[in-house]
């Protein structure tokens, strides 16, 4: 057991253990329904309140609430978001993933994958982890593209890609896409 593991391990009790990993579908209905009501209420925001700062706002808002909306695609491909399994995996791809153009279907092979090879050689995600720490001027650039909508394109392109992949019956692993979307 790692260090990191044993310490965090130390500090919570198995019976904590067992109560946090409690599925509850409220939790995740709940969950859901904050995501969507954030997002129309920045939309209704600006609609009624058109400026600049509403418009900043509700960018802010509805991004925070569309990687809200990830994480429970997340919990979906682990089957962790609700008890039901056809539920989960449903609520996971309509509600959560799709309207986000991603699919916790497509993700689920590979992400399970990464579990079970997590820092491992064969790991399919440690290509996204391991050029850190990076120097500022990296992070500079990193952070431009971001704010500047080229990293959303580029995920764009991918995703369509591995869709168009998808739908042709081909491989949608990792390894596929046609460009890495982390470059310094």
């Amino acid at each position: 057991m790692s260090t990191a593991t044993r310490v965090w391990r130390e500090a919570i009790t198995d019976e904590e253990l067992r109560h946090l990993r409690q599925v509850k579908d409220w939790r995740g209905w709940l969950a859901l329904v904050e995501d969507y009501a954030t997002i129309a209420g920045s939309m209704t925001l600006v609609a009624y309140v058109a400026n600049v700062w509403t418009v900043l706002l509700a960018l802010l808002l509805i991004g925070s609430r569309q990687l809200g909306l990830a994480i429970l695609a997340h919990e979906s491909v682990h089957r962790t978001w609700f008890t039901n399994r056809r539920l989960n995996d449903w609520a996971g791809n309509w509600l959560a993933a799709y309207p986000i153009y991603l699919s916790a279907d497509m993700f689920r092979p590979h992400h399970l994958d990464h579990h079970g090879k997590t820092w491992a050689e064969s790991d399919p995600d440690l290509v996204l982890c391991s050029g850190f720490p990076v120097s500022k001027m990296s992070m500079t650039r990193k952070v431009l593209r971001d704010l500047t909508g080229v990293t959303g394109l580029k995920q764009l392109i991918g995703t369509t890609v591995l869709l168009l992949q998808s739908i042709r019956g081909r491989d949608v692993s990792a390894s596929t896409l046609p460009m890495r979307l982390d470059r310094g």
